[in-house]
């Protein structure tokens, strides 16, 4: 580790990967679980929906209420957005371009 920076020689590979989100952010293809601890209200910004079948869980662990927002125009099941409020948690699929699926 230099300067905040990791530096590896040969093949690596994440099963998971984990983002903390205490304020409104979006997360990336690259992140797996995207854990929301907020008292207030807060939005998840979905990246676009391109079929690529990756898996996104989004938990709310606190209070505030969180919405989640797809890009655009996608959809996630149908609508606009989706809310969860404290202990909630979606397991979305990125199944299609344009649509996200709540399993």
């Amino acid at each position: 580790l230099q300067q905040g920076a990791l530096r590896l020689r040969g093949d690596v590979r994440v099963d998971r990967a984990t983002i903390l989100l205490p304020d409104i952010g979006a997360p990336t293809l690259g992140d797996d679980v995207v854990i929301c601890n907020k008292t207030s209200s807060m939005t998840v910004n979905l990246p676009a929906a391109t079929g690529s079948g990756k898996w996104l869980t989004i938990k709310n662990i606190n209070s505030g209420t969180v919405t989640i927002d797809g890009a655009s125009a996608d959809t996630i099941d149908g609508a606009a957005t989706q809310t969860l409020t404290q202990w909630g948690k979606a397991q979305l699929l990125d199944y299609a371009s344009g649509a996200w699926i709540i399993l």
